[in-house]
């Protein structure tokens, strides 16, 4: 009896026609549960997003922002 492969994987490995037609369906249902995915027209939109929880987080004096702004700006440079 011979060994047969419909085809590799991305690793290489040998994949029968059923694992191949199992990951054409799992991509189209990953596709269709995530459209926006490496959607580069949304990162203004979370750029103001990020804005707006920053300028929340400042007026809350007790959780320290300022301090803690400056401690992360100070460990990253």
């Amino acid at each position: 009896m011979s060994k047969g492969t419909a085809g590799k994987s991305a690793s290489g490995a040998a994949m029968s026609k059923y694992d191949i037609e199992v990951e054409a369906r799992l991509k189209a249902l990953e596709d269709q549960a995530h459209p926006d995915r490496c959607n580069d027209s949304s990162d203004g939109d979370l750029a103001k997003r990020v804005a707006i929880i920053e300028a929340s987080l400042r007026k809350l004096d007790k959780l320290g922002y300022k301090d803690i702004e400056e401690i992360t700006a100070a460990e990253l440079a």
